[in-house]
Parts: structure tokens; C-alpha cells; sequence
């Protein structure tokens, strides 16, 4: 990659481009943690450290002198919404710092009040075992009364 100058010296490659040169692929999603903070669940927390959900590479690498987490998936979703957020956020519930027991009862109020179709697509394309047995109740009521 060729850095582009500016009156100020030369300017750093887009995250984007980078990764994509990196990873040689250029289907990735690039996210924040700092996204879970939209879904107003009472995380709050800033994160440094992109996750960049692909095909190939898995770890922590830094480029270009910033660090990324690499998480390798089976299948990643062309873009951000709010369901991925909410599948991706109960799937790390372990890796936030706020009290798990404080953000999960919200992760499922949320999720009650979203689309139950594509809530049930996140899970079923995205989600691991974990997510989808925390939105069993939500997902398939009659089921998860009966059990």
C-alpha cells in the first residue's frame, strides 16, 4: 500500500484497506465492542482494540501500529445490526467487564422487542450454542415454558 501525504506528513492507511491487504479477503466485518453500547444495555465501556470477524486469521495482530482481534468465523455478516450486535454481545457476555448479571436481564428485554425473524437468523447464521440457549426463552416461548 502507498501512503497518500498530506500537508501534515503522510496519512495512515484505512483500517479497512489494511485489513483486507492483511487478510487478503475482503469478507470481513470490522466492529467495536464500543457498538454494544447502542443497544443501551448499560455497557459503557470503551474499547481500543477492533474485532475483526473473517474467514482466515485468528489472534491479536497489530497493523500499521494499531492492535486488532482477529476472531475467525464460519460465516460473517456483510454488515452491522442491531441483532448481530445483540447475538455477538451474549456470546462475549464473558469477556465484559460490567456485571453479567446486571447486562443479561436487559440482552433479553432487548431482544423481546426485536425482530423475532431476523433475531432467530442472527442466531441461526451467527450465534453460538451459547447465545442461542440465553434466547431460547425469547425465540421460542411456547418451548421454553413447556420445558
Amino acid at each position: 500500500m502507498a501512503p497518500k501525504k498530506t500537508r501534515f506528513g503522510q496519512a495512515p492507511a484505512k483500517p479497512e484497506k489494511l485489513v483486507e491487504s492483511f487478510l487478503g479477503d475482503d469478507r470481513f466485518l470490522m466492529v467495536s465492542p464500543n457498538a454494544y453500547n447502542s443497544l443501551e444495555l448499560g455497557t459503557t465501556q470503551l474499547y481500543n482494540e477492533p474485532v475483526v470477524y473473517n474467514r482466515k486469521r485468528h489472534g491479536h495482530f497489530e497493523l500499521d501500529g494499531r492492535r486488532y482481534d482477529f476472531r475467525m468465523r464460519t460465516s460473517v455478516p456483510s454488515n452491522l445490526s442491531e441483532e448481530f450486535l445483540l447475538v455477538d454481545l451474549l456470546h462475549n457476555l464473558d469477556r465484559l467487564p460490567e456485571e453479567k448479571a446486571a447486562v443479561l436481564p436487559k440482552a433479553l428485554r432487548r431482544a423481546r422487542r426485536m425482530d423475532r425473524a431476523r433475531l432467530s437468523r442472527a442466531v441461526k447464521d451467527f450465534g453460538s450454542a451459547r447465545a442461542a440457549r440465553l434466547l431460547k426463552p425469547v425465540l421460542n416461548p411456547d418451548q421454553a415454558t413447556a420445558a
